[in-house]
């Protein structure tokens, strides 16, 4: 309990330092048995806005970052007219920072998100808000390392509620590689 409220007051004095953030996105479906020759992978690009509040040590990050990237159902090769999903995530993460020396540092985080599919072009694969939920979530966990200004990160969501409605309730997992600065 001590640590609850030492964490507390931590964040409470703290600084808050943005961190804007891009970088590639891979995004893989749960494939059930009767689809194994489907891959699954999607692959796209993000942008996001971290807040990293902390005095030292342990950090609060709270996010919100825009998602896009393409899918074909029922095949593993992708080409330029398949849909394209746009997701808002809102992660909330805690993380554990250990600087090195005055210029490199190492961090760890987990934490929550949320996400919303926004949009979802016009195709003829019957992809669309009936076959998708536009809101679910994700817990995640990462690392990276600061360098100055600049940041690198990799991150894991697991999806905890189904994306895909029809037929067998899918989930979506994320992986994402980002390069950033801090301000």
């Amino acid at each position: 309990m001590s640590t609850l409220v030492l964490f507390n007051k931590n964040i409470l004095t703290a600084q808050t330092s943005p961190n804007l953030k891009f970088g590639s996105v891979f995004v893989y479906r749960d494939i059930s048995d009767t689809e194994a020759d489907t891959f699954g992978m999607m692959d796209g690009w993000h942008i996001g806005l971290d807040a990293r509040i902390s005095p030292y040590g342990y950090y609060l990050s709270p996010g919100l970052h825009l998602y896009w990237f393409q899918v074909k159902e029922g095949t593993n090769f992708l080409s330029v007219g398949d849909p394209r999903y746009f997701n808002l995530k809102i992660p909330l993460n805690m993380g554990y920072c250990v600087n090195m020396n005055r210029k490199f540092s190492v961090r760890f985080s987990v934490g929550g998100n949320i996400n919303y599919v926004f949009h979802v072009d016009k195709n003829d694969v019957g992809i669309d808000f009936t076959t998708i939920n536009d809101l679910f979530l994700g817990v995640n966990a990462g690392g990276g390392f600061d360098y100055g200004r600049f940041t690198f990160d990799v991150v894991y969501e697991n999806g905890l509620t189904p994306v895909v409605k029809i037929p067998d309730k899918r989930r979506f997992n994320f992986w994402s590689v980002t390069i950033g600065r801090l301000f």
